[in-house]
C-alpha cells in the first residue's frame, strides 16, 4: 500500500507553513498543496524549496480568500462559503461563474508555476474542484498546464453510506480521471478516517491519499496523530510516498 500524506492549505498564515514545514522535515508529510491566494505565498515557495523529495501542488480556491483575479462573481461565492460552505456546492454553474472560476484557476496555477514550483496535483479548498459542473473547467485548466493529477472524491469512510452517495462519488471519480486524463490515488480521505479503517483492516486499496491540516486549530488531533506516532506506518506493508511517485508508477489511471 502506497500513501500520501498531503497537506492541504501551505501559505494561508505563517502558523500553516510552519507546522508543515516542520513535519516534513520530519517525514511525517510527504506532500502539499498550496493557496496562491494566501498572504503567506512567498513564504510558501520558500521553505518549498527545501524540500525537494515532497511534491508540491495547488490548494484552488474560490471560496475562502479574495480572488486573484477579482471578479465579482467569485465575490459572491466567498460571501457565500462563509456563511454555509456547502451551499456554494448548489449554486447554478453558469457561464459567466464558469469563466470567471477558470480565470481564476488558471491565475493561481500559473503563480505558483512562474515562482519555479513544479506543480504535480491540483486540490481545492471546501473540494470545490469536485463539483460537477466544474468538471471541464477542471480537466481545461489541467490539460493548459500540463498537470498530470487531482485530487479524488473522499471514497473511504469508517460509517455506513448511501449507495446513492458512493455511486456518485464513483462516477465522478471515473470521468475525473478518464475524461481529464490524469492519475490518481485508488483511495482519499482525512487522515484520522483511514488510520482507522487501517486499524480495522478494512483497506483494500493499492494508492491512498490522506489529507491533513497542520497549524489549524480545530485539525490538532490529526497534527497530533502525525507528531506523536507514525499511525499508518505502523502496520505492515505501508510505503509514504508523494504525488510524483504516484505519478511516475501511474497511480490507478
Amino acid at each position: 500500500m502506497r500513501v500520501i500524506i498531503n497537506a492541504d492549505d501551505l501559505g494561508a498564515c505563517a502558523r500553516i507553513n510552519e507546522a508543515i514545514f516542520e513535519l516534513m522535515a520530519h517525514r511525517r508529510i510527504t506532500s502539499a498543496t498550496c493557496m496562491a491566494t494566501g498572504p503567506a505565498f512567498d513564504s510558501a515557495i520558500n521553505g518549498a524549496r527545501l524540500f525537494p523529495d515532497c511534491s508540491f501542488g495547488v490548494h484552488l480556491d474560490i471560496s475562502g480568500l479574495p480572488s486573484l483575479t477579482g471578479a465579482p462573481e467569485l465575490e459572491a461565492v466567498r460571501k457565500l462559503a462563509n456563511q454555509a460552505p456547502r451551499q456554494v456546492r448548489r449554486m447554478a454553474m453558469t457561464r459567466r461563474l464558469k469563466a470567471a472560476i477558470y480565470s481564476e484557476w488558471s491565475a493561481q496555477i500559473k503563480k505558483l508555476l512562474s515562482a519555479g514550483v513544479r506543480v504535480t496535483h491540483v486540490d481545492s479548498h471546501h473540494h470545490t474542484h469536485t463539483i460537477p459542473g466544474l468538471l471541464l473547467v477542471l480537466r481545461t485548466v489541467l490539460r493548459e498546464n500540463g498537470i498530470p493529477s487531482a485530487r479524488i472524491s473522499q471514497n473511504i469512510f469508517c460509517e455506513r453510506q448511501r449507495w446513492s452517495r458512493l455511486l456518485k462519488k464513483a462516477l465522478w471519480n471515473h470521468t475525473l480521471r478518464n475524461l481529464c486524463g490524469v492519475t490518481t490515488v485508488e483511495g482519499f480521505a482525512d487522515l484520522a478516517t483511514i488510520a482507522e479503517a487501517m486499524a480495522a483492516g478494512e483497506l483494500r486499496h493499492r494508492t491512498i491519499e490522506a489529507m491533513v491540516h497542520p497549524g489549524t486549530a480545530e485539525y490538532d488531533h490529526e497534527t497530533s496523530l502525525l507528531s506523536n506516532s507514525l499511525a499508518l506506518r505502523a502496520r505492515g506493508g505501508v510505503e509514504l510516498v508523494n504525488y510524483r511517485a504516484l505519478v511516475a508508477g501511474r497511480g490507478a489511471r
